[in-house]
C-alpha cells in the first residue's frame, strides 16, 4: 500500500513540475553527468543512463523508478544499437541488470555459433580426452549437447569418467530403441541404472543433463531441460574417487584405454560442476544461459585432447526461449553481444551489478534541469540542507549505492526533516518536493537484514524518520495543489 502511494506521488509531483515549462532538446550524444557516475545516450525519443554503481537488483530497479524512469527490460529492442554505442563509450565489459516487460515476455530464440567436436562413423577409434584434474566428489554435474548419428543403432558412450582404484566410475550412455528413440543410461559406481531417459533420434541438437550426490545416493537425468528420469540409491555409498580420466566418445574398459561402444554423432558444450544442479539451473542451461555457480570444467576445445578421427567443427545452435524471471528465481543480465544480438543470461538477484535507466527524452531533460538549477541556484530549502549537513553541494544527488542501510538513510532523513522545518512557508519549491520524492523511493528499498533489527533503537528512528517525512510531504504536496 505505501509503495502504491508513493508511486502515485511521485507521478503527480513530476507532473506538477512539469507543467507548463517547455523542455530543451539536444543532438544525440553521449554525455557524463557530473558528480554521478552516470553516461547518457540521448537519442530522438529516449534517453538511456547507464549507472556505473554495483546494486542488487531490487535496488537498481528502484533507483531507476526514483529518477522517474524504469530499469532497460529485454524486449526493447529498438534501442540497442544505443544500448551497444553506450556501454562501448563507458568500456563497460561486465554484465549489467535488465529487467522484464510487465507482460513477462521472454526473449526470442536464440542462434548462436560454437566449436563443437565431430565423431564419425567411419572410426570406431575416436574419442576426446578432457584434461582437468578432477577432486574427490560428492556430487557431480555433467551437461552436454548431443547431435546423435541417426544411422547408428548400437550402444554407444557419451562420456566416461574412470578412476585409477574403479574404471566404471560415472558414465553416460545411449541406445536407440523400436521407436527410434535415444535412450540414456547412467552408469554411477559400476551399478547399471535402466534405460528411460529418452529424446527423439532426429537429428537435431538435444541438452542432456546428468546429477549425482552422495547424500541419499540421488541421480537423475534431464533432456533438453526437463527431468525424464531420477533415483536414489546406489550399490555404494562413498564419493565418486578423484585423479581420474574424463572420455568423451568411448567406454573406458581399462584405466584411460581398452576404449569399447564408441558414440557417433556431435558433441559440444559439455560443462562439469561439483555439486547436483536444481532444475531451475538446469532449465536456465537449456536456454543458452550461464550459471554464477563455479564450474570443473568449461566447454574449451584448448583443453580438449582429441584422437586423429575426431574432427572440430562449428555448428549453429539455437536455444529455446529463455524462462521467466519468476520460475528462475534470478534475476536477468546483459553479458554482452554475439553476432550483434544481445546474450542474455541469468544470476542471483543480491549480486552486485551496474545497470541502465531508460526514460523519455523529454523527462530526462526536464529531470537534468532540475538538478542543474539546484546545483546552481539553489533554493532555500536545498540551502537549509547544505547547512545543516555542512555540505557545499545539494546531498541529495548521490551515488544509490551511499545509501546501502537504514542508519545511514536515517541520518539523511533527519537532516531533510530539520530542513523541511526551516524553510519559511512558501518557499518550498516543486524541485524540491521531487528531490525529497527520490531520496523517499530510495530508502523505502534499503533491506534490513536480519528482520529483528527493526526492533532496536537505530532502526525505529529510521522508520519514524521514514514515517514522518512521509506524512508530511504528503501534506505538504496537497497544501502546494490549492
Amino acid at each position: 500500500m505505501a509503495g502504491t502511494l508513493l508511486t502515485a506521488l511521485m507521478l503527480f509531483l513530476f507532473k506538477r513540475v512539469c507543467d507548463g515549462e517547455p523542455t530543451v532538446g539536444g543532438p544525440d550524444r553521449v554525455t557524463e553527468q557530473h558528480g554521478t557516475g552516470k553516461l547518457v545516450y540521448i537519442t530522438p525519443q529516449w534517453a538511456l543512463q547507464l549507472v556505473n554503481d554495483s546494486l542488487p537488483f531490487s535496488r537498481a530497479n528502484s533507483f531507476c523508478r526514483s529518477q522517474f524512469s524504469s530499469l532497460l527490460t529485454l524486449n526493447e529492442t529498438e534501442n540497442y544499437d544505443e544500448l551497444l554505442e553506450l556501454l562501448r563509450q563507458a568500456g563497460l565489459t561486465s554484465s549489467i541488470w535488465v529487467g522484464q516487460s510487465s507482460k513477462s515476455v521472454a526473449p526470442s530464440k536464440q542462434h548462436f555459433q560454437i566449436s563443437a567436436l565431430s565423431f564419425p562413423k567411419e572410426s570406431r577409434e575416436g574419442f576426446a580426452h578432457v584434461n582437468i584434474s578432477f577432486p574427490t566428489l560428492s556430487a557431480i554435474s555433467v551437461c552436454v549437447r548431443v547431435q546423435w548419428d541417426q544411422d547408428w543403432n548400437d550402444v554407444s558412450t557419451i562420456f566416461s569418467y574412470a578412476a585409477p582404484v574403479f574404471t566404471n566410475e560415472f558414465q553416460l550412455r545411449g541406445q536407440l530403441d523400436v521407436q527410434g528413440r535415444v535412450l540414456l543410461a547412467l552408469i554411477i559406481h559400476g551399478k547399471h541404472l535402466p534405460y528411460k531417459a529418452s529424446f527423439p533420434n532426429d537429428g537435431a541438437w538435444h541438452h542432456v543433463c546428468v546429477t549425482w550426490r552422495r547424500s541419499g545416493n540421488h541421480w537423475a537425468i534431464y533432456v533438453d531441460g526437463e527431468s525424464k528420469d531420477k533415483g536414489s540409491g546406489t550399490d555404494t555409498n562413498r564419493d565418486v574417487h578423484g585423479d581420474g580420466i574424463l572420455i568423451l566418445g568411448q567406454d573406458q574398459d581399462s584405466f584411460g584405454g581398452n576404449f569399447t561402444e564408441p558414440f557417433f554423432g556431435n558433441i559440444t558444450d559439455l560443462n562439469v560442476w561439483n555439486m547436483a544442479l536444481e532444475s531451475r539451473h538446469i532449465r536456465a542451461l537449456n536456454s543458452c544461459s550461464t550459471l554464477s555457480q563455479e564450474r570443473l570444467f568449461i566447454w574449451n576445445l584448448d583443453h580438449i585432447t582429441s584422437h586423429p578421427a575426431v574432427k572440430e567443427v562449428q555448428t549453429s545452435l539455437m536455444c529455446p526461449a529463455a524462462y521467466p524471471q519468476v520460475e528462475l528465481q534470478d534475476c536477468w543480465t546483459l553479458q554482452g553481444w554475439t553476432n550483434q544480438l544481445p546474450a542474455w543470461s541469468q544470476t542471483e538477484c543480491s549480486n552486485l551489478l551496474p545497470f541502465v535507466c531508460r526514460s523519455t527524452k523529454e523527462r530526462y531533460l526536464r529531470m537534468k534541469q532540475i538538478t542543474e538549477s539546484q546545483s546552481v541556484r539553489p533554493s532555500a530549502f536545498m540551502n537549509q540542507l547544505m547547512m545543516l549537513s555542512n555540505k557545499s553541494q545539494p546531498i541529495l544527488a548521490q551515488q544509490p549505492s551511499d545509501l546501502s542501510n537504514l542508519a545511514q538513510a536515517s541520518v539523511l532523513l533527519n537532516i531533510s526533516a530539520q530542513a523541511l522545518d526551516h524553510t519559511p512557508p512558501g518557499e518550498l519549491q516543486p524541485a524540491d518536493m521531487v528531490s525529497l520524492i527520490q531520496l523517499l523511493s530510495l530508502t523505502a528499498d534499503i533491506p534490513v537484514q536480519p528482520p529483528t533489527r527493526w526492533k532496536t533503537a537505530a532502526g525505529m528512528a529510521s522508520w519514524n524518520s521514514v514515517s514522518t517525512l512521509s506524512l508530511w510531504l504528503i501534506a505538504s504536496s496537497v497544501k502546494t495543489t490549492h
